[in-house]
């Protein structure tokens, strides 16, 4: 977990995100879980866990806008408060968001200085 976090809802999110590796991941030896070929794939995994427990996407697809719009990202982002990252991340592995939307809306967030949050 990522200490010192300004932002309540990336520590909501990184608490949730640990969150998963204790629910599914307690049986994994630590070293098995700092190899690099599993890595990314466990991180994955707690990463999905943490978006679907904090915002499960059967209520928040009702939500979420069609096209990326930052005003209405930062809406549901106070209304579920989870980073706009979240929840853009969360349309694009349900496929509400394309490749290129999702591509686009992550320069975005980096333009702006969002891409950390």
């Amino acid at each position: 977990m990522n200490s010192l976090q300004d932002d309540p809802a990336r520590m909501r999110f990184d608490l949730a995100h640990e969150l998963g590796h204790l629910v599914m991941h307690r049986e994994l030896e630590l070293d098995q879980r700092s190899r690099g070929h599993s890595l990314d794939l466990i991180e994955s995994m707690a990463h999905g866990f943490a978006a679907e427990f904090l915002a499960p996407w059967e209520v928040l697809k009702n939500e979420v806008p069609s096209i990326v719009n930052l005003d209405k990202l930062g809406r549901l982002r106070s209304r579920w408060r989870i980073s706009m990252q979240a929840i853009v991340k969360q349309m694009h592995a349900n496929g509400a968001l394309s490749d290129a939307a999702y591509t686009n809306a992550f320069r975005r967030f980096s333009s702006l200085g969002y891409r950390r949050g």
